[in-house]
């Protein structure tokens, strides 16, 4: 988690849910301890994305699709409730950027995969 990688921030939401301290986290990757925080009060309600030009957002749960997603914890994915659709560490999706907040440094995407 100390070098910025297609993974970092899943790695750090893990950490988060396996109960590491944030100051833990601060002390390897650095990352300011307010976005931290914020990152550990979202990660339970949306899901990371980085672009291929190292753009970060969020893609809230609602706007994954027209359907209910759960977290299955084993196998680290979210699986669509009707459709079965599953979204995996890795996987690569076509989003659009829905809501762009520059004072807050915030992007919110959607999933726009066919």
């Amino acid at each position: 988690i100390k070098i910025g990688t297609d993974d970092r921030l899943f790695a750090i939401a893990q950490l988060i849910r396996l109960g590491v301290d944030l100051n833990m986290i601060y002390n390897d990757t650095k990352i300011d301890m307010f976005f931290l925080d914020k990152f550990k009060n979202i990660t339970e309600f949306g899901l990371f994305v980085e672009l291929e030009n190292t753009v970060e957002g969020l893609i809230r749960f609602e706007d994954l699709g027209n359907e209910y997603f759960e977290y299955d914890e084993m196998h680290k994915q979210l699986i669509g409730e009707q459709t079965r659709t599953t979204y995996k560490l890795g996987d690569k999706i076509k989003v659009q950027v829905i809501d762009a907040n520059k004072t807050s440094r915030r992007i919110r995407f959607k999933n726009v995969s066919e």
